[in-house]
């Protein structure tokens, strides 16, 4: 299911009307935000977690996951678990977030990853495979903001969804939350090379701004998916990035 195109520009114009700071005031960023929500669009209601690499990911999970969020409480369901799952490219731990439920232990449950963008697909796939193990094509989809690379080695089975191609400007697209460390609001560090973050607290403008930007872009992103639901069919499926790699 996807969305009119037109309703896609419609929701681009609202966003561009809102005063809003770096990065979203970037044309090209709410552009990959309005398209990974469209790709979205009907899988939203079925994510009962989403997972958001730390650190860079941190704002675009934060936008991914309010959409869910708004998205399956407008339709009477359980908001998802939001969890930010600290990583890095070297190690091979990851932080596990506290009291949290791995998905093939809840019947028919599923997850969403977020993440700013992909390169090898090395750290979405530890995710996918720590939460799902060898079921992950049936519990995970992978949702990048942008993209580093054409490819990425995913688990097999595993979609992969994704908001900026490289060759339609993906790598700027991640590079503006990657590079970004003023609006993330945790810090990571390492200790015997096993990643953590923890809580910035310094308290910065930009930090405050970026949160409260996230929100508004959110419930503009959260409209475009209630329309595109409740809209008469058919719109053309849109087909999304499948590993075909045996892992």
């Amino acid at each position: 299911m996807s969305t009119p195109f037109s309703d896609q520009l419609n929701c681009m114009e609202r966003i561009r009307t809102q005063e809003l700071a770096e990065p979203f005031d970037r044309d090209d960023v709410i552009q990959a935000f309005v398209s990974l929500t469209d790709q979205l669009l009907n899988r939203f209601i079925d994510y009962d977690f989403v997972l958001v690499e730390d650190t860079s990911g941190r704002i675009p999970g934060l936008v991914i996951g309010k959409v869910a969020a708004n998205t399956r409480e407008e339709l009477g369901l359980e908001r998802p678990q939001v969890k930010f799952v600290g990583g890095s490219k070297l190690s091979d731990t990851i932080t596990l977030p506290t009291n949290f439920i791995p998905p093939q232990t809840v019947p028919s449950a599923r997850a969403l990853i977020v993440t700013e963008g992909v390169f090898t697909g090395k750290q979405a796939s530890k995710l996918a495979n720590l939460f799902a193990g060898n079921r992950a094509s049936e519990f995970v989809d992978i949702a990048a903001l942008g993209s580093y690379s054409e490819f990425a080695d995913i688990p097999a089975g595993v979609s992969l969804y994704k908001g900026a191609r490289e060759k339609e400007g993906g790598r700027a697209v991640a590079d503006a939350f990657y590079y970004n460390r003023a609006i993330k609001g945790v810090t990571k560090h390492s200790v015997n090379r096993t990643p953590f973050a923890t809580p910035d607290r310094s308290g910065s403008s930009a930090k405050r701004r970026v949160r409260h930007d996230a929100s508004v872009v959110a419930a503009q992103l959260t409209e475009l998916v209630l329309d595109g639901l409740m809209a008469p069919p058919p719109y053309p499926e849109v087909t999304p990035e499948v590993s075909k790699v045996l892992v």
